[in-house]
């Protein structure tokens, strides 16, 4: 069998439920400063539905397909000896299920090896379930002394498989345990450097599954080459005072924006979508004179209106500032941060507070933009995150996502 049919097929069912590269906030709060909507409404419809319907950048997925081949070509190889897992990490903000599943589809390597998938969307509702969920699911109903097939495991998102409350690491501490016993299996698991570092810290799973691979950062060019479809389809300009701000006079401005994008996102997929929503606006031509639009017919007055209303430009991409917060706004978005996102029960359970008190903090939050939510569900809003994780760890917050 294909190895990765199974895993598209689930996908590809599952697919809306991974998130998406904009924000999709279900109750859509304003946000503290001018966004996207600076466009005509129907404008920014159609650009955020294009925007929705990206794929994952291009150098995500090829980086991703490479490292799983040579470490399932590692472990084939040497099955005993090599390390059978490999976990792919990437920012809080990040799709990482997403990614993963898309990386995964598009190999086409014939594998003679069945796969067992992870077959969750989100974390179960009951936390204390954990482990027995995952057995299920996981679990092969062999003691570990009989001899066992080759199989290989996948794990879209760790983070749905604990929660930081008193059982909720039952569920990670099975997984940790089962790596080791179970040579003829290979882990394939998707995570977000914040909670691998909590993880490590509570568990020592970095001692189990000795093999990472880190999401580098996309560059300028990599940005470009993923959102130009868009940028074509729609016709965006690029201010030519972004030129002359720079010295390099051979770079066109569309290649200085990309390399500010890139910059200012830290190279981040889900925050630089959000920066390229943000930084477009719609440059409205200048009215005509009452002679000049009497000589024109209706049909060349629809034409020009079509085309010159939407002469949509790029402003320098800017962060917008964190809002005030307090040290427990500090804990919400720290486990936000660290679970990828979370119900209101799954929230107050993780800080050990009362609902109705989590749940006016967290109305607080959303209402300044700082984080969103759909379908019941809290994240942290990308655009807020660079600043957000450099002001957590400021404050003593297990943060250190900055690899060498």
């Amino acid at each position: 069998m294909n190895l990765f049919r199974q895993f598209k097929n689930w996908y590809l069912q599952y697919r809306g439920l991974f998130g998406t590269w904009i924000s999709r906030d279900s109750k859509e709060p304003t946000p503290p400063e001018p966004t996207l909507a600076e466009l005509p409404h129907a404008i920014a419809q159609r650009i955020k539905i294009k925007t929705q319907e990206l794929p994952i950048p291009p150098a995500i997925a090829a980086t991703v397909r490479e490292a799983v081949n040579e470490a399932l070509e590692e472990w084939q190889e040497q099955p005993v000896l090599a390390t059978n897992s490999l976990v792919l990490l990437g920012n809080s903000v990040e799709p990482i299920a997403r990614i993963l599943s898309e990386s995964l589809e598009e190999l086409q390597d014939e594998i003679d090896i069945p796969i067992r998938l992870l077959q969750w969307v989100r974390r179960p509702a009951d936390p204390n379930t954990l482990q027995e969920k995952l057995v299920a699911q996981l679990g092969r109903g062999l003691p570990i002394e009989s001899k066992q097939q080759p199989e290989i495991v996948i794990i879209p998102n760790l983070s749905w498989c604990f929660l930081r409350s008193a059982e909720g690491l039952d569920g990670i501490e099975y997984l940790r345990d089962n790596v080791l016993s179970e040579r003829s299996r290979f882990w394939i698991v998707g995570c977000s450097k914040i909670a691998w570092n909590y993880l490590n810290l509570v568990s020592k799973i970095e001692a189990y599954y000795q093999k990472q691979f880190f999401l580098d950062p996309l560059t300028g060019e990599q940005l470009q080459e993923w959102l130009t479809p868009i940028v074509e389809e729609v016709g965006i300009q690029f201010s030519k005072q972004q030129k002359q701000a720079e010295s390099k006079e051979e770079e066109s401005a569309k290649d200085i924006y990309f390399k500010q994008l890139a910059a200012v996102s830290e190279g981040i997929s889900s925050v630089a979508v959000q920066l390229f929503l943000r930084s477009l606006f719609c440059n409205t031509p200048e009215e005509k004179t009452d002679t000049e639009s009497k000589e024109k017919t209706d049909t060349e007055s629809e034409e020009e209106n079509n085309t010159e209303s939407e002469q949509i430009e790029t402003k320098i991409p800017v962060l917008p500032s964190l809002p005030g917060l307090s040290p427990d706004d500090d804990y919400i978005l720290y486990s936000l941060l660290l679970h990828g996102n979370l119900t209101l029960a799954h929230l107050a359970e993780s800080l050990g507070d009362d609902r109705a008190t989590v749940q006016s903090l967290v109305q607080i939050l959303r209402r300044s933009g700082a984080i969103e939510e759909q379908n019941h569900r809290f994240q942290v809003n990308p655009l807020y995150y660079p600043k957000l994780k450099t002001e957590l760890d400021g404050n003593n917050f297990l943060i250190a996502e900055d690899e060498d």
